[in-house]
């Protein structure tokens, strides 16, 4: 009997303290080369089986939101949006080659990560454990913290115990850190901005074209002063889509 009491209690104050969802503002650095850099504000919104990672390439953050509990968000105009269903583990984004949008779906859990069970580190006034990956050309340090009631994380990082708060390329190449952080028990309803769009393709599909184009039109140019100049696409940018 004692059992069964301590038992419901843990269940109520469990139920007491979950978040309907939560969102998180977030900087991104992105260090091209020495010569090349971009900052710029990201947000993510989630509920307890979906979430919504959004990419802005201007200074301000829009309101989604609706006085319905809603969320609803359209493609384009100046932001790249992710969206991740976490019943079927399955995240819906588009890529780009030379201007040309290719509607990709992957799973959510791609990165394998080692935790390290003796390092933290303090983001926002929580402590987050550390935990490294690599992915796609990359190694990757995330700071991630289990007292928020979600799991998941920025852009395509996920599949950590918690909530990554922060996370950064040992190459120094991406740096996503959490700026404000916010919870409510309110019903939240995502919309998928993807449901009408159709011929998701893979991203091993996706390499196998980035890789043709790749092919195709890069070269190399000798200049008038003897030097040489390389006109195409990367190899790599944030992710590695040619191996050379």
């Amino acid at each position: 009997m004692k059992k069964l009491i301590i038992l419901s209690l843990f269940v109520f104050m469990c139920v007491l303290n979950a978040q309907d969802y939560l969102k998180i503002d977030f900087e991104q650095t992105k260090n091209y080369n020495q010569s090349a850099s971009y900052v710029g504000k990201t947000t993510l919104t989630q509920n307890q089986s979906q979430a919504l990672y959004i990419e802005f390439y201007n200074e301000e953050i829009e309101d989604f939101g609706t006085e319905e509990g809603d969320l609803v968000v359209s493609l384009g105009g100046g932001k790249s949006v992710y969206f991740k269903d976490y019943t079927n583990n399955s995240m819906l984004y588009e890529n780009t080659i030379q201007f040309k949008h290719f509607p990709t779906k992957e799973k959510i859990d791609l990165i394998q990560w080692e935790i390290m069970s003796n390092e933290t580190e303090e983001v926002l006034g929580y402590t987050c454990q550390i935990a490294i990956g690599e992915f796609r050309g990359r190694t990757y340090v995330a700071y991630f913290t289990d007292k928020l009631g979600f799991n998941g994380g920025p852009w395509k990082f996920d599949g950590l115990p918690g909530m990554i708060l922060k996370v950064k390329s040992t190459d120094n190449m991406l740096n996503i850190t959490a700026y404000s952080i916010e919870l409510k028990n309110q019903n939240l309803t995502i919309e998928n901005p993807y449901q009408d769009t159709k011929d998701f393709i893979d991203y091993a599909h996706f390499k196998d074209l980035y890789a043709i184009k790749y092919k195709e039109i890069n070269r190399s140019e000798v200049l008038e002063n003897g030097g040489m100049m390389t006109i195409g696409m990367p190899a790599c940018q944030i992710e590695c889509h040619v191996v050379e």
